[in-house]
């Protein structure tokens, strides 16, 4: 996706490069602008991919999340299927009881763990998204500066 849209816009740019200076416009280039106008056609085509591979990674990030919350409650489920078990026996109830603590305990922290590094995983994935969204909306909002300037000075 994004490498499309580096590549029409690069391909954009050369198209205003590689225009024809006129004597008497004054240093004006004159460019091919159905030429631009269906670069920047196909820039608005590969647009709604970034938006959709936005969303593919929202959606990954939510899979992590829910992952994480299921892999806690198992670990939490199980250490108190084994406190449960511990605690039928008479004889070390007090252990087992300090044993299941620490397991649950342990479990929560495990599971808090998981749940940070989520977080910070998803966080990660929405700045850099948007750092790289932001960064071709201002290569395409040049790009488009420089074409209406050169259609503009076309038309002087």
């Amino acid at each position: 996706m994004d490498l499309e849209i580096e590549r029409l816009l690069d391909k954009l740019e050369e198209e205003i490069r590689i225009g024809k200076k006129s004597m008497f416009s004054g240093g004006k280039t004159s460019i091919d602008d159905i030429k631009c106008l269906s670069i920047i056609g196909q820039i608005r085509s590969a647009l709604p991919t970034a938006i959709t591979e936005a969303r593919v990674v929202l959606q990954d990030s939510n899979n992590i999340i829910e992952q994480a919350n299921l892999r806690a409650n198992d670990i939490v489920t199980k250490a108190q299927r084994d406190a449960n078990a511990m605690l039928s026996e008479n004889n070390i109830i007090a252990q087992a009881q300090h044993e299941a603590d620490r397991i649950v305990g342990m479990a929560r922290q495990e599971a808090d763990a998981i749940r940070n590094e989520s977080f910070a995983s998803i966080y990660d994935l929405f700045n850099n998204t948007e750092r790289e969204l932001r960064h071709s909306l201002e290569l395409l909002i040049s790009s488009k500066n420089e074409l209406s300037n050169a259609m503009n000075s076309r038309r002087r």
